[in-house]
């Protein structure tokens, strides 16, 4: 089989690998930090040149941060004028600021900048001993084992890897403790351990939380390129599924294409693995990436080969070759592609090219002591010896290949691997189904707390409305009770009026009963005593008042101002003297009296109270005077 690896992975706390199937984490920054961190100038070497030179030596390392936060075109190119700019200050007699320091450490533990990140670690690890760069040996410990893990360097990593153990405490952030289990699973899968890897890349995953899909999307492809590596191609299926249910193919980001096409072909989905790295190659040159264009076309070289397009196969391992000679920290992809041009030739029956590669991989295998490099070293040995009837050397070679498989593979079975996830995802679910539980009953409590306070504070509202009503209705009462009082005053003061008017006009008309009387005995009297009485006569003529009756009438219509109203809408003919007459008979004043008051006789009378009758349309049978008191 092709040995693949996997493009380094630009991002916080994460290393990258070049690895045979070795599937990397981006433990990515969250929306936030990302927004804070990522200034939104494009990176330009000319422009930052003039800047950087005119100002003061501290104002330079903030200017290398701001630059660092910039975009950048080109990975590369940003690297060469960082490193510049950064020695001509090392050179200066300045220690930066401390949170300088964190923040490019921080930076560069997302992983985008290789070289860069590695030197700018190694120079906080030097100077540790200053205030400046002690809160950042944890994050250069990082960057330092990221590096080597990437540069497949095994001693190195581990080394790192125990330094930053150490250093993680209780105030350790998540993103730190993420990192530390993800390298040291990509470790484990370099050694060969796979139950190692896995459990590592498992406990990453549970310091992740549900809402960083992208970081566990890469992890459960960690997860799956260990699976494949160990040629169990249903179980990286099974994780690649998971992944792909928390991050649709569209949504992936680019820098993480790689990984993934790697997992599909050896799935058997190589028109989808093709459409992968073919777009993970676009986006590493666009961007400048060597680090994911480099491993892409060896992984691309490998589909080739399995779809017997060898001329193409050999070709990206040339373009492979070609970036990797750039960069020292790449070296280890020319003993891959070596590798893998051993097998390519060996498919096309090239046997002495085959063995050709295989030579000059050798120094490099040394170098590099990697056991599953060893493995496909002597498969591929073996195979082309025996190819070549070269029996004796075979069979050595067979033997060496066997030993280092069975070194590799251990002697734990995949039953053991998957019983044990098994028991990892059961306690995992039980952890979930508590966590479910947990929350529902604080959803009970809290649904409790709102109707208890919403039924306290009904009870309060009922009590205060109460309050509020009865209050009301007393001073209501009190209201209509003084109310009444004063109506009755009134309806008291109003009635006295009126029965001193009543009484007036009675005066008055006994007044003129007697003055009619006087004035019929005078005329019977002789002149002479005539005017010996028209002194008394004068003055009984002067007091009469005529205005008594409309006096009356007024008083009587202030008592019952609706009476009159409501006599006219039963009888809207009905004359002022008529109803003058209704109103004594509604005050119970007799027909004698009333004949008296009003100047007129009986008879007349009883003709006004017939007319009274028709008019209001009362029959025989009912009382006048019980009428117009119900009105």
């Amino acid at each position: 089989m092709g040995k693949k690896f996997i493009a380094p992975i630009g991002s916080i706390f994460k290393s990258v690998g070049l690895a045979v199937l070795l599937t990397m984490i981006s433990c990515n920054p969250s929306p936030q930090e990302e927004e804070r961190m990522d200034d939104k100038r494009v990176f330009n070497p000319t422009i930052a040149n003039s800047e950087f030179e005119g100002k003061p030596t501290a104002e330079k390392w903030d200017y290398l941060l701001t630059a660092l936060n910039s975009k950048h075109t080109s990975t590369a190119e940003f690297e060469d004028w960082f490193l510049e700019k950064f020695y001509a200050l090392r050179k200066e007699d300045f220690i930066p600021n401390e949170s300088v320091v964190k923040a490019i450490n921080t930076k560069f533990s997302w992983f985008k900048y290789l070289k860069a990140g590695k030197v700018f670690a190694e120079y906080t690890l030097n100077s540790k001993d200053s205030t400046s760069f002690r809160s950042s040996q944890n994050l250069a410990y990082n960057i330092m084992a990221q590096y080597f893990v990437f540069d497949r360097q095994v001693d190195s990593t581990a080394k790192y890897l125990a330094k930053l153990e150490k250093g993680l405490g209780e105030d350790a952030s998540n993103a730190l403790i993420i990192s530390y289990f993800n390298t040291k699973g990509e470790l484990e899968t370099i050694k060969g351990d796979m139950f190692g890897a896995i459990i590592n890349f498992n406990k990453a995953l549970g310091y992740v939380p549900d809402n960083e899909v992208i970081n566990r999307f890469m992890l459960e492809l960690s997860i799956a390129g260990v699976y494949v590596e160990f040629k169990f191609i249903e179980k990286a299926k099974y994780h690649v599924d998971k992944a792909y249910a928390l991050l649709p193919f569209d949504s992936i980001p680019e820098k993480y294409l790689n990984t993934l096409g790697i997992v599909e072909y050896q799935a058997g989905n190589y028109e989808k693995s093709d459409r992968i790295f073919s777009r993970s190659i676009q986006f590493g040159t666009k961007q400048g990436r060597p680090e994911i264009i480099a491993p892409t076309y060896a992984n691309y070289a490998n589909l080739r080969r399995t779809e017997k397009r060898y001329n193409e196969a050999l070709e990206f391992t040339y373009k492979s070759d070609s970036i990797c000679g750039l960069y020292d920290y790449m070296k280890v992809g020319f003993l891959i592609n070596r590798l893998n041009r051993a097998e390519i030739y060996y498919d096309q029956t090239r046997y002495e090219e085959a063995l050709n590669e295989l030579q000059g991989a050798y120094p490099d295998l040394i170098a590099y002591d990697i056991l599953n490099f060893k493995i496909a070293y002597y498969e591929s040995l073996y195979k082309i010896f025996d190819k070549l009837g070269m029996k004796a050397s075979a069979d050595s070679n067979y033997r060496m290949y066997k030993e280092y498989e069975a070194e590799y593979n251990g002697d734990l079975g995949l039953s053991a691997v998957t019983e044990w996830e098994l028991a990892t995802e059961r306690e995992r679910a039980m952890e979930e189904t508590n966590k479910v539980n947990e929350s529902k009953q604080k959803e009970v409590l809290r649904l409790f707390l709102i109707a208890l306070i919403l039924s306290i504070s009904l009870l309060l509202v009922s009590i205060a409305f109460f309050a509020i009503y009865r209050k009301r209705t007393k001073e209501r009462e009190r209201f209509l009770s003084e109310a009444k009082r004063l109506n009755q005053n009134l309806e008291d003061k109003s009635k006295a009026l009126l029965t001193e008017s009543m009484n007036n006009l009675t005066i008055q008309n006994v007044k003129d009963d007697i003055l009619r009387e006087l004035e019929e005995i005078l005329n019977r009297l002789p002149d002479k005593v005539k005017r010996e009485f028209s002194n008394l006569t004068f003055r009984l003529t002067s007091g009469k008042e005529s205005n008594y009756l409309d006096e009356f009438e007024s008083r009587f219509k202030g008592v019952y101002e609706s009476f009159y109203k409501k006599l006219l809408e039963q009888a809207p003919d009905l004359t002022p003297n008529e109803l003058r007459v209704c109103a004594f008979i509604r005050l119970n004043i007799t027909s004698k009296d009333i004949a008296r008051l009003t100047g007129k006789s009986l008879g007349t009378l009883d003709n006004t109270r017939t007319f009274i009758r028709k008019k209001l349309k009362l029959d025989s049978d009912v009382n006048l005077q019980r009428y117009l008191l119900d009105l």
